[in-house]
């Protein structure tokens, strides 16, 4: 199959391709389609439930070994516990798994097939931009010489090489509208 991006040399997981990839998923407006598809079905996974369960159960146990008081520094309290949480892998961990449960399964059935249809779409396109380029070539060409023969008629005319302006300009705005309407 070919790469959505045509014309790079980078491996496949490469930063820059990736990069490269969701932004032409971004200007196409399927990277948002596919993250409410992704984040529609998340809270309902097993990873997800699993993981707020462990962070849930972490801070609590964390909070249990604090005594309130009204002096307590809550954010300091909440910062400390969110840098823990960070320290302990579990967010990673959890992470993968919601990825697995939730990205994986839509991969192969669901965003690879918009994603090729939209890279064929685009080919398509540009293939139909070469053959409008090719007609408009033709087209050009066509009128070219047309305007060669109107210059022809308007040169082989009996025109008086007195004629004023206004007479030469009339002649010539005749010459374009038998342009336009195709009579030449």
């Amino acid at each position: 199959r070919a790469p959505i991006i045509s014309g790079n040399s980078l491996p496949p997981g490469d930063p820059q391709l990736v990069s490269m990839i969701v932004n032409h998923l971004k200007t196409q407006g399927l990277f948002d389609q596919f993250r409410r598809d992704c984040l529609a079905d998340v809270d309902t996974k097993p990873a997800y439930l699993n993981l707020r369960q462990r962070v849930d159960n972490f801070v609590s146990n964390h909070l249990s070994n604090h005594t309130w008081s009204p002096h307590l520094n809550k954010n300091q309290l909440r910062n400390n516990i969110r840098q823990l949480v960070l320290q302990s892998g579990m967010l990673e961990q959890g992470v993968d798994r919601i990825v697995a449960q939730v990205v994986d399964p839509k991969i192969h059935h669901t965003f690879r097939p918009q994603v090729e249809r939209m890279d064929s779409e685009r080919e398509g396109m540009k293939g139909e931009e070469e053959e409008v380029g090719t007609q408009e070539e033709a087209e050009e060409r066509k009128e070219g010489k047309s305007i060669g023969k109107l210059k022809d008629e308007v040169l082989n005319k009996d025109v008086d090489p007195l004629q004023s302006p206004n007479e030469k300009h009339h002649i010539n705005q005749k010459a374009r509208e038998r342009l336009k309407e195709g009579e030449v």
